[in-house]
């Protein structure tokens, strides 16, 4: 016979189960699973310790490819199985089913080349822009100032070169560090001269377009007897010398240094400070760029015994003559080291007839 304490137990116990439902059971009874094609509710999680049963996922129906706007075909999903792998490779497609195909990666964009930029420019198109800067300025040889300098032959020419004009201090200050017009320069100051050279009183406001930037620049290259090249004037001068059959040229650095005194003394008060050129006011007018591109456009390629019997030359009016073979060695080979050239333990030989086989390269 019960208690009266076990049957109150009992009567406890069954309200709690009537109150908390089939989950309060270890014994609950499997839900069934859906009809194919319906919503599936998340089933419950599974009992702590019981192992869960992984259902084969159902076959999805055949799907008839459509053919979608020209021709392609929509590809049906491929369910991943789990614990695929992430970087698995994606599976075949089916015969007769077209897949997408690969984009390749974007080629990278090659940098602004403005050599190239003026290259590819019409100069004719610069001289019509060039209009605008004619009211200041002139184009011709010899034709001198106007309200500005003349740009004739300013590509590569040094900075405040004219000197019957007063030029800004800016422009004052960069030629004191041997600035010259370069390309890059030039085009930095058309595009927007008061950002280029703070302090510049020229009033421009600027020319925006690249494009109409390299037609200008191409245009000024034209005005000049010696035209700045448009790059590899080295390598093709190396070319040429090589095409020629000419030794490659050599020299000491104790003929480098022999000519550093003599040139910088010397040469500097016709050719400028750094040697990259002068407006003179003489009767023979500018002396030209004895150093740099310029320098190795004219002379890259050609026999050295050309510079020599150029500066022993005193029949000129500017008259470089009157040094000895020597000196003339020496000069010539400062100004190769200045050009890039490399000394050596071989020196520059003073004689023309040697000079003749030997060229401007290394």
């Amino acid at each position: 016979m019960l208690s009266r304490w076990s049957l109150a137990g009992a009567l406890s116990a069954a309200l709690c189960l009537a109150a908390c439902g089939d989950d309060a059971s270890d014994d609950a009874a499997p839900v069934p699973p859906a009809p194919v094609g319906e919503a599936t509710a998340t089933p419950p999680a599974a009992p702590q310790g019981a192992t869960p049963t992984i259902a084969p996922a159902p076959t999805p129906p055949a799907v008839e490819p459509a053919a979608a706007a020209g021709g392609a075909v929509e590809t049906p999903a491929v369910p991943v199985a789990p614990g695929a792998a992430a970087d698995a490779p994606p599976p075949a497609a089916a015969p007769g089913i077209a897949t997408a195909p690969e984009v390749a990666p974007a080629a990278a964009v090659a940098p602004d080349d403005l050599l190239a930029r003026i290259r590819a420019a019409d100069p004719a198109a610069g001289e019509g822009l060039a209009a605008q800067c004619g009211i200041c300025h002139t184009f011709e040889a010899g034709a001198g100032t106007r309200v500005a300098p003349t740009l004739y032959d300013v590509v590569g020419a040094p900075i405040a070169r004219d000197v019957t004009f007063t030029y800004s201090p800016a422009l004052i200050g960069l030629a004191a560090t041997g600035g010259t017009w370069t390309f890059e320069r030039l085009d930095a100051f058309l595009a927007n001269p008061a950002e280029a050279v703070p302090g510049t009183r020229m009033a421009f406001v600027g020319m925006a377009d690249p494009t109409d930037r390299a037609a200008l620049l191409a245009y000024l290259t034209t005005l000049s007897d010696d035209p700045e090249p448009l790059g590899g004037a080295r390598d093709d001068g190396r070319a040429a010398a090589l095409a020629a059959g000419l030794a490659q040229i050599a020299f000491t650095e104790e003929q480098v240094a022999a000519g550093r005194d003599y040139t910088t003394r010397i040469c500097a008060r016709c050719h400028g400070p750094t040697l990259g050129g002068m407006m003179d006011t003489r009767e023979f007018g500018e002396a030209p760029a004895i150093v740099g591109p310029r320098f190795e456009a004219r002379w890259f390629g050609h026999p050295v015994s050309d510079l020599f019997a150029l500066l022993a030359d005193d029949t000129r009016p500017d008259f470089h003559g009157g040094l000895t073979g020597e000196r003339y060695a020496t000069i010539i080979a400062y100004l190769a080291e200045r050009s890039g050239l490399v000394a050596g333990a071989v020196p520059l030989p003073e004689d023309k007839a040697t000079l003749a086989t030997i060229g401007f390269y290394q």
